[in-house]
């Protein structure tokens, strides 16, 4: 009698040891990809490799507050006239002083007519009654408002007001994409 409770606790602490498997993760090796064979004239792909994390090593701290917030904000562009010059539809615009801009068609041309009245005021033509688009940009916006050296890692600006490091802006930063509608000349 006096074995039976020792069997059945040797006996329970086994199941419970059977049960609590632990389970200690290991790093397994990324398979190197190889070259598959592939048919005559099908293109091949190069395999993917994953970017490294940079490993430079920074100076300058990494900002807690963007630095750019209050520079880089979206140009407010407002539509001012539309007229016509020996026949050519013209639409102007006005915008703040320093904004950069770029028709996203060749058969649009813009250019910049100055400043008037406190505003840089930008014209463009076309065909009749069609409708382009026009990107405008906040020069506050790009990365030449970071310096770019040593202090920082790479993919990363220093800004000498904040004294940090701030990933660079991408090109679109601070970018809107204005609608223009050429009109018609009579």
């Amino acid at each position: 009698m006096k074995r039976l409770p020792h069997f059945l606790s040797v006996s329970v602490s086994l199941l419970l040891t059977g049960c609590l498997t632990v389970f200690v993760p290991v790093e397994t090796p990324t398979p190197t990809p190889t070259a598959q064979p592939t048919a005559a004239g099908a293109p091949t792909m190069p395999p993917i490799t994953a970017a490294a994390p940079p490993t430079q090593a920074q100076s300058a701290p990494v900002c807690s507050v963007d630095p750019l917030v209050a520079s880089c904000a979206a140009p407010q562009v407002e539509e001012r006239s539309k007229y016509c010059v020996e026949k050519y539809p013209y639409v102007q615009f006005a915008v703040e002083p320093g904004v950069t801009f770029e028709s996203l068609s060749p058969d649009m041309k813009c250019s910049d007519q100055g400043i008037r009245g406190g505003d840089q005021v930008i014209a463009c033509t076309g065909q009749y009654l069609i409708a382009y688009d026009m990107k405008v940009c906040s020069a506050a916006c790009s990365a030449s408002a970071l310096i770019v050296d040593d202090r920082c890692a790479q993919g990363y600006g220093f800004s000498a007001d904040a004294g940090c490091c701030w990933p660079l802006p991408t090109d679109d930063a601070g970018c809107v994409l204005v609608k223009v509608n050429i009109g018609a000349c009579r």
